[in-house]
């Protein structure tokens, strides 16, 4: 039995952070059948779209694959975004291109694709958003009486699945984390995504996403659960550092870089005999900081990611300061209401929004008076060239 620890200020505060801010605002009987529409629409969506391309994979059950936060236990707040795999077969000509027959049977699945168990609820097919790599982004729509309708969005990614029974002997080969080898060789296989993917990699991409879910559902601590929670609200909050991804590209960490920052910690972690979920997040956030000032963050199937830029080092330093006050502080803690942090993303994004100002107003009105300045500059240059040639000659033609 782990020992129980006066609680500090930060321990109330990321206790009250997971109760407002993680935890699911809905009931669990809610979640259920959200969860049940999405994926009773999702099969029936792989089916329209592979009706036709006989590329579906032969084992029964396993052609969806279910991933992402919401498979994981790692949503939060309200399961409004789910991520599928599908599997298809390997050798065949061409992997499904999910976007393209997305849009050519639209009409179909604006029909086909609804669910409902009575009346007074339904989630319903709306339209396909964007493609963003391999994946295809889906938006449908959760009505209920007397609610505002409210958007789950879909992400679906085609991939091949590579079943090695060596893989313990491979296994170094495409995975840079050591540690977390032994749980990929469990699961005895790993996917291809982007295969013949329009306007991505031309080759495949390893990914372990398999092996992850299982890792987080199942291996993870329920400790370092919410500790990842509180990480992704801390420095993403409600999908404000997606926003600003789309706006700056390599601005910030997504989920996925704080994940593998979890992943590490569970095999580092020295704080394990205790519930204090504080120590692991400031451990956690100063070395996502490391990372951001050398530029470099590990990944499972690489060393490193090295597209990392933008300004939000010193909302993170300060982030890390009021943490660290808050741990260290005597006085009793008073949220009447309130949090006291905001996250990084929400934070930076703030400061994007007054950027344009300058960008657009003062920096061009800076770049004008540059050039003026250059010219008048050259204008008195060629004024006093001319003004010495013209003495010059003055001064030969007098006698």
């Amino acid at each position: 039995m782990r020992p129980l620890i006066e609680q500090t200020n930060l321990e109330k505060h990321l206790d009250y952070i997971k109760e407002t801010e993680t935890d699911y605002s809905i009931k669990q009987e809610e979640v259920r059948f959200i969860q049940s529409g999405i994926e009773t629409l999702v099969q029936k969506l792989y089916d329209i779209i592979t009706e036709e391309s006989g590329n579906r994979i032969d084992c029964k059950n396993n052609n969806i694959l279910k991933v992402g936060s919401f498979y994981e236990g790692t949503k939060n707040k309200f399961p409004n975004e789910f991520d599928f795999i599908f599997v298809f077969q390997k050798n065949t000509p061409n992997c499904v291109d999910v976007s393209d027959k997305i849009k050519e049977k639209h009409t179909v699945l604006r029909k086909d694709l609804k669910y409902s168990e009575n009346a007074s609820r339904t989630i319903c097919f709306s339209k396909f958003v964007k493609r963003q790599g391999p994946a295809s982004k889906l938006m449908f729509i959760y009505q209920q009486d007397k609610c505002k309708d409210t958007c789950l969005y879909v992400d679906i990614v085609p991939a091949v699945k590579e079943i090695d029974a060596e893989l313990g002997d491979s296994v170094e080969t495409i995975c840079k984390l050591k540690s977390f080898r032994e749980e990929i060789v469990k699961t005895g296989s790993y996917l291809l995504v982007g295969i013949n993917t329009p306007r991505w990699h031309s080759y495949p991409v390893t990914s372990f996403t398999e092996t992850e879910v299982h890792f987080m559902k199942h291996t993870l601590s329920s400790k370092h659960v919410t500790v990842y929670k509180l990480l992704k609200f801390l420095i993403g909050g409600h999908g404000h550092a997606e926003i600003m991804r789309e706006k700056i590209p390599g601005e910030g960490f997504s989920s996925y870089m704080i994940k593998i920052a979890m992943i590490e910690h569970h095999y580092e972690c020295e704080n394990t005999d205790s519930e204090d979920k504080g120590t692991c997040v400031l451990t956690l956030l100063e070395k996502i900081l490391c990372y951001k000032r050398e530029k470099n963050y590990p990944l499972l199937t690489s060393d490193t990611y090295k597209n990392i830029h933008g300004k939000s080092e010193e909302i993170l330093e300060k982030l890390i300061e009021s943490l660290r006050s808050m741990q260290n502080s005597t006085n009793r803690l008073k949220l009447n209401g309130k949090l006291k942090l905001k996250p990084v993303g929400k934070q930076r994004l703030v400061k994007y929004k007054r950027i344009p100002l300058v960008q657009y107003i003062v920096q061009p009105i800076i770049m004008i008076s540059a050039l003026v300045m250059y010219v008048c500059i050259m204008c008195l240059y060629v004024y006093i060239n001319l003004y010495n040639w013209n003495k010059k000659n003055h001064s030969k033609v007098d006698p």
